[in-house]
């Protein structure tokens, strides 16, 4: 209200029939400027601003008192109000209601002091904005996450055990292929001391992460026969990587490249 106000607009239309709910904590005015569609204007912007503002205070007290239409005894919702909620809701919204009692003669109300009655709450109100925002960026930072390690594992599939490509059916069995196929088994086909399959997220995660970044750590892979033992670090093993797959999408029926 406050925005459409400063802009010397008003809403004209404002009920519980116009409100909608779109989000968490998050609302919406619909219809404003209808009525300047369908009417003509017979007042001045300064008028309808005050209009409102009472239809604003009318529609919390309807929300404080859970009814529709709480009539016109305020005094007495008002009360219920003061009893029920806290004092600075009730002194707010008795300013909402209160019509101005000099139209004509200093200055009218504006929406803006309300702010005048809940500041006290403004500070919380931050408070939980800037929490919710930092809920986000952590979500948004763990898809991120996720997206970069979805693109490698998808660069594995196109690589590993490919059964022919460009004639070749060893394709993915020779140079940089070899060492990507090695690497794979490194992080999904490991064993422990007694032959058990390692099955850990935290093992995949971290030797994933260390691929997506080019780290320059050492790690030895085995081939499935152990009969080839090679020493590479991370960084190389994503050379390698990146060579395969570009070599994939330069090819004679190379798709969509990502």
């Amino acid at each position: 209200m406050k925005a459409t106000h400063d802009r010397g607009l008003a809403f004209r239309v404002l009920d519980s029939t116009k409100v909608l709910l779109t989000g968490h904590s998050r609302i919406r005015i619909n219809c404003c400027g209808m009525a300047d569609l369908i009417g003509p204007e017979i007042a001045d912007i300064s008028t309808y601003h005050q209009e409102d503002i009472i239809s604003f205070g009318r529609l919390m007290i309807s929300l404080c008192c859970r009814t529709a239409n709480p009539g016109s005894n305020y005094p007495k919702a008002l009360d219920f109000i003061g009893r029920t909620y806290s004092l600075e809701l009730k002194n707010a919204l008795q300013f909402l209601v209160t019509p101005q009692l000099h139209p004509t003669h200093g200055s009218p109300k504006i929406i803006g002091q309300i702010f005048d009655f809940i500041g006290g709450r403004l500070l919380d109100e931050m408070d939980s904005i800037q929490l919710r925002s930092d809920s986000l960026e952590s979500q948004l930072a763990c898809e991120l996450e996720n997206g970069r390690l979805v693109r490698l594992l998808s660069k594995f599939g196109f690589i590993n055990e490919r059964p022919e490509f460009a004639h070749d059916f060893r394709w993915s069995e020779t140079g940089d292929k070899y060492i990507v196929k090695l690497f794979r088994d490194f992080v999904f086909h490991s064993v422990d001391p007694n032959g058990h399959p390692v099955i850990s997220l935290t093992h995949v995660l971290t030797h994933l992460n260390k691929l997506d970044s080019g780290s320059e750590e050492k790690l030895m892979l085995v081939s499935r026969d152990e009969q080839s033992c090679l020493v590479v670090s991370y960084k190389e093993v994503k050379r390698c990587v990146e060579a395969a797959f570009r070599e994939l999408a330069i090819g004679p029926s190379a798709g969509t490249v990502f």
